[in-house]
């Protein structure tokens, strides 16, 4: 019989194998949608910290990175940025347990169906893979563009530290946490930002304020760590160039791009990718065995059974 043959020992080696992967993949998809789930709870947390900034005043301001920045719009824009990312999360982690739950199922009860449905998905995955992985490796420039081209965009849109908008928050993180400024320079934002309120104002030490037109955004200058004051309080007005106050001529696609590459060293990632192709070889292979196998044994079935009704047609005749 077909479950006496070489393929059907090959088909418990092949599930046992299937099902340890796949119970992997579930946990890291359970992990991701946990992990998404933290992130959606503390967007709502910090969404009740915008609306209760919110009727407490609206406008009210606190000094961040040397400026008054809005806390209402502040907290909404990381309020955002958070739910983006844990619905990328949760999205991803419950792609993954159906996916592996599916390779399990269809390795372990050998439903054609399920197993289909799995080769299909593994494939794509590491059809996705290769087309990324070989961009990768013969034009690395194609992802350094696309990070200029989202830079670019977040420059054309900001509005400034008090923006209420996911652009100007996510490029004013970026450029504190980086000690960078703009696409190339700080000069970018002259002309690339029609919709920045650049009016600065400042308070010196006998509670004088002065108001003034920002030449960059605040966050180009450097500032304590301890306090968030800036080191130069005169620094995003004047345009100033000094390396020891301003990031003004560092910019931020280079600057990404150098972190990624000395500390990320994202070729190493990308060589685990490539181990990760041959674990998915593997895995197509061993659901087709097991495809092939249960189809072996459901012709062995009807092939005897229309033996046995054929018999049973010749006894009556």
């Amino acid at each position: 019989m077909a479950s006496d043959g070489p393929l059907a020992c090959c088909r418990v080696l092949c599930c046992v194998f299937i099902v340890f992967v796949n119970i992997i993949s579930i946990i890291f998809g359970v992990l991701f949608s946990i992990l998404g789930i933290l992130l959606l709870v503390g967007s709502s947390l910090i969404q009740s910290m915008s609306s209760t900034a919110a009727s407490d005043g609206g406008n009210q301001t606190v000094s961040m990175f040397g400026s008054q920045v809005n806390v209402s719009n502040y907290y909404s824009s990381l309020s955002v940025l958070s739910g983006s990312m844990a619905g990328v999360l949760i999205g991803l982690g419950i792609i993954i347990v159906i996916v592996s739950c599916i390779g399990c199922f269809g390795a372990c009860i050998g439903v054609p169906a399920c197993l289909i449905i799995y080769v299909v998905c593994v494939s794509l995955l590491f059809l996705g893979q290769v087309v990324v992985i070989i961009m990768w490796f013969v034009n690395s420039n194609i992802f350094k563009q696309g990070t200029r081209d989202s830079l670019q965009v977040q420059v054309s849109k900001f509005k400034g530290d008090r923006g209420d908008d996911v652009d100007s928050a996510s490029l004013s993180m970026v450029q504190a946490m980086f000690g960078c400024c703009g696409v190339d320079n700080g000069t970018d934002f002259h002309v690339g930002s029609p919709n920045w309120n650049r009016s600065y104002t400042l308070t010196d030490n006998n509670n004088r304020t002065f108001t003034f037109n920002l030449t960059y955004p605040v966050t180009c200058c450097k500032f304590h760590l301890n306090n968030y004051t800036l080191i130069d309080p005169y620094c995003p007005y004047n345009g100033s160039s000094d390396p020891t106050v301003s990031n003004s001529n560092i910019g931020c696609h280079g600057r990404v791009w150098e972190v990624i590459d000395t500390q990320w060293q994202l070729n190493r990632f990308f060589y685990g990718l490539c181990g990760t192709l041959g674990l998915q070889i593997l895995l197509i292979i061993g659901a087709l065995v097991i495809f092939t196998v249960k189809r072996q044994e459901q012709q062995a079935s009807r092939s005897a059974h229309a033996e046995v009704e054929y018999k049973m047609v010749r006894q009556n005749i």
